[in-house]
């Protein structure tokens, strides 16, 4: 059994994420068929700790809402730009940080191999 959380951000690093930040690196994706399992998060910020950060929100949630728990106050609104959507194994190591922010090592994100379900805009936040 697998955990669903998603990771939010903003439009230059999801373009990153994603691979898609220049023509040259979005082509060498799609010839060399890298998996999507392979659209991982960077390693994040300090706000809560060591860690890449997810919630259980999903994008039908306000803006503000996603904004005010993951990254502590709603002016980050920005910062919800785009998500990525994954299902982590049950081995993989997840730590509660408070209501729903939790915190998955670098290491524990390289061993799991989480399942990409999917990513893009959340352009139908609403505010």
């Amino acid at each position: 059994m697998g955990r669903d959380l998603y990771h939010y951000t903003d439009k230059q690093s999801y373009l990153i994420i994603t691979r898609r930040q220049n023509i040259i690196k979005k082509i060498m994706t799609w010839l060399l068929k890298i998996s999507p399992s392979d659209l991982l998060p960077g390693s994040g910020n300090a706000y809560y700790g060591k860690g890449v950060y997810f919630t259980d929100l999903s994008p039908k949630y306000a803006r503000s809402t996603i904004a005010g728990v993951c990254f502590g106050n709603s002016q980050s609104q920005i910062k919800t730009e785009c998500f990525i959507h994954l299902r982590f194994h049950g081995n993989t190591k997840i730590t509660q940080a408070k209501d729903h922010v939790f915190i998955v090592s670098p290491s524990s994100m390289k061993k799991s191999h989480p399942v990409l379900l999917n990513h893009g805009y959340t352009d139908e936040f609403e505010n």
